[in-house]
C-alpha cells in the first residue's frame, strides 16, 4: 500500500472513531483541564516560529524521546493550558486512537 494511501486510511480511522464517540479518552481532571485548552491553539506558523526560537523542542526530538512513529500521528497541535505550551497528538497506533498531551518545552506526558 502506498504511503499516500496509508495516511488518508490512518486519518479516516481516527475520524471514524471520533465521529461515533469509539474514542476513549482519560478521565482524569488534568485531561479535562487541558482538553478545554485546544481554543487557544497557535498557528502552524507561530508554532514554527516558537521551534526556532527556542521556546519549543522540536517535534523530531519529541517522538524519539516519546517513541513515536510519525506516521502514527494523524493530528498534531500547539496549545496552551495554564500557561505553558504542549503539543496535542492525535495518535492512531494498534488500532486505538489516542490523544496525547505532551509538554513542548519539557518533552514530559
Amino acid at each position: 500500500m502506498n504511503q499516500k494511501l496509508s495516511q488518508f486510511l490512518r486519518v479516516f480511522a481516527f475520524t471514524l472513531f471520533c465521529s461515533f464517540g469509539l474514542l476513549s479518552v482519560s478521565a482524569d481532571a488534568q485531561f479535562v483541564v487541558l482538553a478545554q485548552a485546544t481554543d487557544d491553539c497557535l498557528s502552524a506558523r507561530d508554532a514554527q516560529e516558537a521551534t526556532m526560537g527556542g521556546q519549543l523542542i522540536p517535534m523530531q526530538q519529541i517522538f524519539a524521546q516519546q517513541g513515536l512513529n510519525p506516521g502514527d500521528v494523524v493530528d498534531r497541535k500547539v496549545c496552551r493550558s495554564n500557561g505553558e505550551l504542549y503539543y496535542v497528538l492525535s495518535i492512531y497506533q494498534n488500532g486505538a486512537a489516542n490523544t496525547v498531551w505532551i509538554n513542548a518545552r519539557t518533552g514530559q506526558s
